[in-house]
């Protein structure tokens, strides 16, 4: 499993063992960028082959919209193109996982996912939504990171499951 919290500047990534990292892209500019980020997403498909793919949807905020946009087409295609399953996650329902609220602001996700993996993640909380998306999927099968992760599955019930997802979740 893979989850990605995709972003023109700053991509959060995180892996099923909990193992997170950022993917930046804010060196470059355009297509130069969208490229960049396309090849190092496809490498960590390549080396990591995961099941399903958890993608948080698009949070159009902001002047570069339009480009987070474009972003999040050629992340989509990619996904396709490598026959990966993906569930896309709501902002509001990855902060209601992670904190209970589903309008919680960034600082009160960051701290919940911090405290909830025993590290502290950075204040722009791409990794930590990363992990909150990676603890969806772990959720699903029974695998709570966090205890409150036990309490909230309400917030993922709901979410378009295909029975491939479900089926992969449970194999890996």
């Amino acid at each position: 499993m893979l989850a990605i919290d995709p972003s023109l500047r700053s991509n959060g990534l995180c892996i099923d063992d909990g193992t997170t990292w950022l993917l930046k892209g804010d060196h470059l500019a355009g297509v130069q960028r969208l490229r960049f980020l396309r090849d190092a997403v496809e490498d960590v498909l390549e080396d990591y082959q995961p099941h399903v793919v958890m993608l948080e949807g698009y949070a159009y905020k902001g002047p570069k919209a339009h480009q987070v946009g474009e972003w999040g087409g050629v992340l989509r295609l990619l996904l396709h193109e490598m026959g990966r399953p993906v569930v896309v996650v709501a902002p509001a329902k990855v902060k209601g996982f992670a904190t209970g609220k589903g309008n919680a602001k960034k600082p009160v996700v960051v701290a919940a996912m911090s405290a909830a993996a025993g590290r502290q993640f950075h204040k722009d909380g791409d990794e930590a939504d990363a992990f909150a998306l990676a603890g969806m999927a772990m959720a699903m099968v029974g695998k709570f990171w966090w205890p409150a992760a036990a309490e909230r599955l309400g917030w993922i019930s709901e979410l378009p499951w295909p029975r491939v997802v479900r089926e992969a979740l449970v194999a890996a």
